[in-house]
This record gives C-alpha cells, sequence and structure tokens, in this order.
C-alpha cells in the first residue's frame, strides 16, 4: 500500500487538520487493505480469525451501517472519527452471496460530530441498499 501513511500513535492521530497528509488513506487503498487482511491469506487464520471477531461485534457502529443491515448478514466493520472527519470500513456479507467491501470517508469539513455521523449513516443506508439488489 503507496497510498495510506500512519505517521503518529492514538490518541494524535486523529488530531486532523484539512489539507494535512499525516495519518491519511484513500477509499481504494482502505477497501484492498480489508479485502487483504479478511478475504485473502495475508494473515495466519487464527490471526485473520481473531481480527474477524473483534470487528463483528458493532460497539461502536450499531448504528451506522449495521442497522440498515439484516440480521443474517455478516458484518465486519470498524469506524474512526477525529476532528473534521467520520469513517467506517465493513466487509460486507449477506447470507450465501458474495462479500462485499465499503469505505466510507467523511472528511475536510467543520461540520459537528453528529452532522458527519448521520452522513455516514445516509451512506450506510445507500450500501445497504445497493447489496440487497
Amino acid at each position: 500500500d503507496i497510498t495510506s501513511r500512519v505517521d503518529r500513535i492514538e490518541p494524535e492521530l486523529n488530531d486532523f487538520t484539512p489539507g494535512d497528509k499525516r495519518d491519511t488513506t484513500s477509499p481504494a487503498a482502505m477497501s484492498e487493505t480489508l479485502r487483504a487482511l479478511l478475504l485473502s491469506d495475508v494473515l495466519s487464520p487464527q490471526a485473520r480469525g481473531q481480527l474477524a471477531e473483534w470487528m463483528r461485534h458493532g460497539g461502536v457502529t450499531g448504528a451506522l451501517l449495521r442497522a440498515e443491515a439484516e440480521d443474517d448478514w455478516l458484518i465486519l466493520d470498524k469506524s474512526g472519527s477525529g476532528n473534521h472527519t467520520r469513517n467506517l470500513v465493513a466487509v460486507i456479507q449477506p447470507e450465501g452471496d458474495a462479500p462485499w467491501i465499503a469505505t466510507m470517508f467523511v472528511s475536510d469539513t467543520d461540520a459537528e460530530f453528529e452532522i458527519r455521523n448521520e452522513a455516514l449513516k445516509d451512506l450506510g443506508r445507500a450500501v445497504v441498499a445497493v447489496v440487497r439488489e
């Protein structure tokens, strides 16, 4: 991945200023990373299973994309936020279907967290609608 950058550690990496390239990625790069980690053999089966287990529960993400998905869909997701940002990455797999990958980023905005969160919910509804088709 020649796009993603990790320049700082938590919690400093959440301090984002529009135009700052530190600690950034692109939706395409994140999609490929998610695919590699959860849907390929880059990780050992045990490590891949542990990562999936951590992402399966949706404690923070339950009101986002998960709220729109069917109960029997496998959803592995992780959200993030900082000042000026809100994002969600997910593997979505309807029962008996192939997995989908979604990366949703809301960035470079002065909007309050609640507005960014609502934008992410709207994007999640749109993603689920496409997966249902």
